[in-house]
């Protein structure tokens, strides 16, 4: 006879749990507070299972994934991936550090994708509705600013059409800036100037890698290779950030793993370089 699983008398053998039944409103009601209706699941105080983050992406596509994260890098330009995948915190229950991962996996697949989602001229989309659209938000993914959940939202919307909630912010305060009308192309040099990036929606946010950055990073590492290999990141581009303050020295150290292969090749033509330099001038020395 089987031990009584309640004080009231009952028996009930282990072998043969009793299923749970539920209603159609309970169901729906427990899958949209994030539950699932499995029984055999370990349950909560409340009688539900909570579901658990690879429950929460099984039902996403990775190919979305992988559209996701190059709409964001298309419209932050040739910026540093770190911040704009670290902005997609919450977006599809993943965190900042897991859609980082999902770029370093896949950047052979990510890297093609993001030509297609260069910015188009569209009219800013409304907010009150609370839902995106691909065809309205797509040139907002171009926008400036401090706000990163704004950016999450659009780069969600880009790929699916994503039902969200509404703002706490009134829609009048909501401002869209026009990345190509902020570019600066005068040659004065206050492009480093704080209120001139401060105009551009923050300092040293969506700075373009250009050819003259990667060739002084290339010097750089160059003149710095000796015991490169020996410190972090971030302190291997201490003194560089002083001399070029586009960037802070975790920015110089993001844009240089992104832009790796690039500044090792011109790295390499800097010490053939030196050795055709040598080699001409030993052969100038008297004492040769």
């Amino acid at each position: 006879m089987h031990r009584p699983l309640y004080s009231g008398g009952g028996y009930r053998s282990m072998a043969h749990p009793v299923r749970r039944t539920f209603t159609e409103s309970q169901r729906q009601s427990a899958n949209y507070e994030g539950y699932t209706m499995d029984h055999t699941r370990p349950m909560t105080s409340a009688g539900r299972t909570r579901l658990t983050a690879s429950d929460r992406l099984l039902d996403v596509d990775v190919s979305q994934l992988d559209r996701i994260v190059a709409a964001v890098l298309a419209f932050r330009g040739d910026a540093e991936p770190g911040p704009a995948l670290q902005g997609l915190d919450g977006a599809l229950n993943r965190t900042g550090w897991e859609w980082t991962d999902h770029y370093l996996s896949r950047a052979s697949t990510v890297e093609p994708l993001i030509a297609q989602y260069q910015p188009v001229t569209s009219v800013a989309p409304s907010t009150s509705s609370g839902h995106f659209t691909p065809d309205k938000s797509r040139r907002d993914l171009a926008q400036i600013g401090p706000s990163t959940s704004r950016l999450k939202r659009k780069a969600e919307a880009s790929v699916v059409e994503v039902v969200l909630p509404r703002s706490k912010r009134p829609a009048k305060d909501i401002t869209y800036v026009d990345i190509e009308s902020e570019v600066d192309t005068d040659t004065d040099g206050d492009f480093n100037d704080p209120q001139h990036a401060a105009r551009r929606g923050g300092p040293r946010t969506c700075n373009p890698v250009t050819v003259e950055d990667r060739q002084q990073m290339a010097e750089w590492v160059y003149t710095h290779e000796e015991g490169w290999s020996d410190v972090g990141q971030d302190a291997r581009w201490k003194g560089f950030e002083l001399e070029h303050t586009r960037r802070t020295s975790t920015g110089w150290a993001s844009a240089y793993k992104r832009w790796k292969n690039d500044v090792d090749s011109r790295v390499d033509e800097l010490k053939k370089e030196r050795k055709r330099t040598l080699k001409v001038e030993d052969s100038l020395d008297p004492n040769q």
